[in-house]
């Protein structure tokens, strides 16, 4: 595949900048490790180049221009994944372009030679299809299921899926720095080893096995087991080349799709669900990975889902933050005092019972595994803040209680607040309504598997400063009953 970025003038100006950061700063730029530790950017290969705050600023400008223009990226990588390839393709150009000075000839090299890696670095992710996760899964008592597909997942007894890998042949391994050699002489070794696929067996048996010495196969037994754990069938999904932070997000939403299709055999598919388990587990603090990758070789850990604790916020102590936030959160005591008795008499039932569903939604919103549920959530709790009313009660809500001017710039991109909650609710009236419009008219490609996080986070902020608005303004006047004060 070409790479083909559009040389707009956005772009050029931002290469302008790193090229002109790279001549003011040279001495600070380069791969020697400086006695300060500045920011920098990863090569790809375990090596990084060491940069300025600036430039880094500047590379992830340079990482939303392309992706908003380039429709590869959206469907195979997740924001995070891109930055992972803008970054190194950065950092390799840095030191392919060291001379010379912000010149017209020094701009095209730069960005001849990021486009070339940012290409090559696609086709080479697209070309690593293959990758099978792994999760442990209960699906019914019935001990030894035969295995079966839906789609690109498969359900196997975990005898009948251990026995599968130990068998199947790996073409690489793990060599100094953790980096993967492909195997290229002898015999080909098992994805599982046979002394680990006895060890997982007698543990499944009930046994209590030995402590085994840190290695290779040790690694491997602890993700599967981990992985797996008591769950006696497993379920695997094979995916596409996609990178790394999109295959791990879409291959539990492909097992989920999977046992909700099986759900359907029940005349109650509710309480079916209720049974039809799997290890992955979005609310838990870490959930167990295990992948193969395309050449066999086993890879396990964690992820972190949920933070053992609240971060600090803006480095202010807790304490301050109450006393700041006072009136904010007596109007969320007096929404809990609605909810738990909403038949009380109260001087502004009206408003509770507004706030009450806004901060329901909010809260949904904010810990919505997927970003266009949280997106729909989020456009939810402004719509109730607005009464429910059109685009331009909307915008009023916005103007009240943000203190901005829908038409004024709200994006990098030069996108107005108008533009984006137009961009929203569309994006809430087809993750709703379906793709087709009531006409029949198609509104949407593949927009629902792309990457939604940054509006995600752009439309949490407008929410929050409305709800945090509004909640202020039922603290400051207690006796108005009137909700449509929010948006007047």
């Amino acid at each position: 595949m070409e790479f083909e970025a559009v040389l707009n003038a956005n772009m050029e100006e931002i290469v302008r900048e790193i090229l002109l950061d790279l001549d003011e700063n040279e001495d600070a730029i380069g791969k020697n490790e400086p006695k300060e530790f500045p920011p920098m950017l990863g090569l790809g290969d375990g090596n990084v180049v060491y940069v300025t705050r600036k430039t880094v600023e500047l590379a992830n400008r340079l990482r939303r221009a392309v992706y908003s223009i380039e429709t590869d990226p959206k469907q195979f990588f997740t924001h995070k994944d891109f930055k992972n390839v803008v970054e190194h393709a950065v950092a390799n150009t840095l030191l392919e372009v060291r001379t010379g000075g912000n010149t017209e000839e020094n701009c095209q090299s730069f960005l001849k030679h990021f486009e070339n890696y940012v290409g090559d670095s696609i086709d080479k992710i697209k070309d690593q299809g293959g990758r099978e996760y792994c999760f442990g899964c209960s699906l019914v008592s019935e001990p030894n299921v035969s295995p079966f597909d839906i789609g690109s997942v498969r359900f196997e007894p975990r005898a009948v899926w251990l026995e599968r890998k130990s068998t199947e042949k790996r073409t690489s391994k793990i060599g100094a720095r953790s980096r993967v050699i492909e195997i290229t002489q002898g015999e080909l070794p098992s994805q599982i080893s046979s002394s680990t696929k006895r060890r997982i067996l007698r543990h499944w048996n009930g046994e209590t096995l030995r402590p085994r010495r840190p290695s290779k196969d040790s690694c491997t037994e602890g993700s599967i087991l981990n992985a797996v754990g008591e769950f006696p069938y497993v379920s695997t999904v094979t995916m596409p080349g996609l990178g790394s932070d999109l295959s791990y997000t879409r291959a539990p939403k492909a097992v989920q799709t999977a046992l909700t299709g099986i759900s359907l055999m029940w005349t109650q598919p509710s309480s079916a669900l209720q049974g039809l388990s799997f290890s992955y587990r979005a609310e838990q603090r870490d959930s167990p990975i295990l992948f193969f990758t395309k050449s066999g070789l086993a890879l396990g850990g964690v992820h972190q889902y949920v933070r053992p604790y609240a971060s600090y916020i803006d480095e202010t102590p807790f304490e301050k933050m109450l006393t700041r936030f006072d009136p904010v959160l007596k109007s969320v005591g007096d929404v809990i005092e609605w909810n738990l008795s909403p038949k009380g008499q109260y001087s502004n039932p009206a408003v509770r019972g507004v706030l009450s569903q806004a901060l329901y939604w909010f809260r949904n919103a904010c810990i919505a595994e997927m970003d266009l549920v949280a997106i729909t959530g989020f456009a939810t709790c402004l719509d109730i803040l607005s009464l429910g009313q059109y685009e331009t009660q909307r915008l009023a809500l916005i103007s009240k209680m943000c203190e901005a001017d829908p038409d004024s710039e709200f994006l990098n991109d030069g996108t107005t607040i108008k533009e984006f909650l137009k961009r929203v609710f569309d994006g809430r009236r087809r993750m709703l309504h379906g793709p087709f419009s009531g006409s029949g008219t198609q509104k949407w490609d593949d927009q629902f598997t792309q990457d939604w996080i940054e509006v995600r986070s752009q439309v949490e902020y407008l929410a929050r400063s409305c709800l945090v608005g509004c909640l202020d303004w039922a603290f400051r006047n207690p006796s108005q009953d009137t909700p449509n004060s929010f948006v007047k």
